[in-house]
C-alpha cells in the first residue's frame, strides 16, 4: 500500500482515536468506504508505528484491539445499516403498540433475527442519544422508556444468539441509565438498575467473576432507592436477585458470599409472605432452601433441616397440577437434601430420597422439555 493510500485512511484512524468509547461503529458507518478488508492492516501498522514513537501514549493499545471491533461491524455490513434502523424502527413500534405484552414484538424480533448482533448492539445507544438530543423532555423520557421495554423484551427473547441479546440488553440498559438522572428519575433510574443486574448476572461474555460483580453492584444500587419502605415490592424482588448473584458469587470468600445470600433471601421473605405473593414466596423458599443446602456456616444438620423446611414450604405453592417444571425442580432440591440428611433414620432418610427424585422423573423427561 503506497504513502497516498495510507493518508487516505489516517483521517478516520484519527476519529477513531478521539471519539468517546463505544462509538467506534459510528466513525465506521460515516467512513462506511474506507471500511473494506484493507482497513484492518492499516489499523494495525499505525499501531505498531505509535507503539514505536509513543512510549507513553495509550494510542498503540487501543488501536491494537480496533481490528475486532472492525471485524465485527465488517460481520455485519451484509446487513445495510438502513437495515438496521428499519428493524428498529418496527421494533420499537411494536413495542409501543404491545402494551407490555411481548408476544406482539417477539415476531419482529423473530423475523429479524439476524440483525440482533453486535452492530445493533453498538448501534441502539447511538441512535438514542441522538435521538433524545433532538427530542423535548417530554418525548425523550417516553422514547426511554420504551426503549428500555424493547432491550427486557430482547433480554428475554428466547431465539437467536443468547450472547448477543444478553449484549444488546446490557448497552440499552446502560444507555437509558444516562437519560435517567438518580436525583430526578429516583424510581426509574432503580427499575433500571435492577435490569442491569439480571442482565449482567446472566451474561454470557466477559468473566463469569466479573459479570456477577457488575450484577451486585447493580442491584445494591438499586436498593438504594428501592427501600422496603417506600417500594416494598421492588425491594423483595431485587433483595431476591441480590441473593441469587451472592449465593453464585466467585470472588470473595465463600463462606461471607452465602450469609449475604441467606439474608437477602431472608429479607425477600417479609415483604414475599405465604398469602400475598405466593408464587415469589414459593420461589424465593426454594433459592433459601438451596443455600442453607449449600452453607458452610453452623451446625450442618441444623442447615440441613433448613433446608428441607424451605423446599417442603415451596412446595406448598409449587404443586404438579400448577407448577409443573418447577415442582419438579423443588424435588430434585429436595431428593438432595435428604440423601445428605443426618438427622433421622438412615434408612428412611435414603427412602425420602428416592421418593423425591421419582416425583422430579415425572415431569423432568426428554418427552414433555425437549
Amino acid at each position: 500500500m503506497n504513502k497516498q493510500q495510507l493518508q487516505t485512511y489516517f483521517n478516520p484512524i484519527q476519529e477513531l482515536l478521539n471519539c468517546p468509547q463505544g462509538e467506534e461503529t459510528a466513525i465506521l458507518q460515516q467512513n462506511d468506504g474506507l471500511s473494506n478488508q484493507e482497513f484492518i492492516p492499516v489499523v494495525k501498522q499505525y499501531a505498531d508505528l505509535w507503539q514505536k514513537q509513543e512510549t507513553e501514549s495509550n494510542n498503540a493499545a487501543w488501536l491494537s484491539n480496533i481490528p475486532q471491533t472492525l471485524t465485527e461491524y465488517l460481520k455485519g455490513k451484509g446487513n445495510k445499516i438502513q437495515d438496521y434502523l428499519n428493524f428498529l424502527q418496527q421494533a420499537l413500534q411494536a413495542e409501543i403498540e404491545s402494551n407490555n405484552n411481548p408476544a406482539v414484538v417477539y415476531p419482529i424480533l423473530q423475523q429479524h433475527q439476524h440483525l440482533l448482533d453486535d452492530v445493533f448492539a453498538q448501534l441502539l445507544p447511538q441512535w438514542l442519544k441522538n435521538t433524545v438530543s433532538q427530542m423535548n423532555p417530554e418525548e425523550a423520557t417516553a422514547i426511554v422508556e420504551v426503549i428500555e421495554n424493547l432491550c427486557i423484551d430482547i433480554n428475554e427473547f428466547p431465539l437467536g444468539s443468547r450472547a448477543n441479546n444478553l449484549e444488546i440488553a446490557i448497552k440499552g440498559y446502560e444507555t437509558v441509565l444516562e437519560m435517567r438522572p438518580r436525583a430526578t428519575m429516583a424510581e426509574q433510574w432503580a427499575m433500571t438498575q435492577n435490569n442491569l443486574g439480571n442482565a449482567y448476572y446472566s451474561s454470557i461474555r466477559g468473566e463469569r467473576v466479573q459479570n456477577i460483580e457488575d450484577a451486585i453492584q447493580a442491584y445494591e444500587q438499586s436498593l438504594e432507592v428501592y427501600t422496603c419502605e417506600a417500594f416494598p415490592y421492588e425491594w423483595a424482588m431485587t433483595q431476591n436477585n441480590l441473593g441469587t448473584a451472592y449465593s453464585d458469587r466467585i470472588q470473595g470468600e465463600r463462606n461471607q458470599n452465602i450469609e449475604a445470600a441467606i439474608q437477602a433471601y431472608e429479607q425477600s421473605l417479609e415483604v414475599y409472605t405465604h398469602d400475598a405473593f405466593p408464587y415469589e414466596w414459593a420461589t424465593t423458599q426454594n433459592n433459601l432452601g438451596t443455600v442453607y443446602s449449600d452453607r458452610i456456616q453452623g451446625e450442618r444438620n441444623q442447615n440441613i433441616e433448613a433446608a428441607i423446611q424451605a423446599y417442603e414450604q415451596s412446595l406448598e405453592i409449587r404443586t404438579r397440577e400448577a407448577f409443573p417444571y418447577e415442582w419438579a425442580m423443588t424435588q430434585n432440591n429436595l431428593g438432595t437434601v435428604y440423601s445428605d440428611r443426618i438427622q433421622g433414620e438412615r434408612n428412611q432418610n435414603i427412602e425420602a430420597a428416592i421418593q423425591a427424585y421419582e416425583q422430579s422423573t415425572k415431569v423432568l423427561t426428554l418427552e414433555e422439555y425437549e
